[in-house]
């Protein structure tokens, strides 16, 4: 969430509202700052997106259910998840320590390490193309357990 012109903007929870104190702006405040130029006035409200009028706004409530957290978490179960997961982990490994092992992977083999990370990635995006809830919920949970199995992996493969 940010604010922009005092209005809280959540994408990702799907919803716009505007600060509390600013629910609009009083006439006669309006003429102060504009003294008759009713035009300006306009221009004002315009820019600034603002009800003249003590109108409620409608908050949009969010759209996600637990149908889309069960999707989610199958998303996190499943065996792409699992192939994402080893190949991060390797492409990781080897573009960070691969210098300093004795025994370097090739640049082909990595390349091909590449390839595939970007292959299961693109079949995340293209099962969900043109779904909100992908880049809302889906994705931001498989890269939140990403991080903790690689971190996991990494902390029992080399440990301190």
């Amino acid at each position: 969430p940010h604010l922009n012109d005092n209005q809280v903007i959540d994408k990702a929870h799907n919803f716009n509202r505007l600060d509390k104190g600013i629910q609009s702006i009083p006439v006669e405040t309006l003429n102060e700052m504009f003294p008759n130029n009713p035009t300006l006035i306009k221009k004002f409200l315009h820019s600034m997106n603002k009800n003249v009028e003590n109108k409620p706004r409608m908050i949009a409530k969010p759209t996600l259910t637990a149908d889309d957290i069960i999707k989610a978490l199958d998303e996190i179960n499943s065996n792409k998840f699992a192939r994402f997961t080893g190949l991060i982990c390797h492409l990781v490994y080897w573009s960070v320590f691969g210098e300093i092992n004795q025994v370097p992977l090739e640049d082909s083999y990595k390349k091909d390490l590449y390839i595939e990370t970007v292959q299961v990635k693109t079949y995340f995006e293209t099962k969900y193309a043109g779904k909100k809830k992908f880049t809302t919920l889906i994705m931001p949970l498989i890269l939140l357990a990403l991080r903790v199995m690689m971190e996991i992996i990494f902390k029992n493969a080399y440990p301190l």
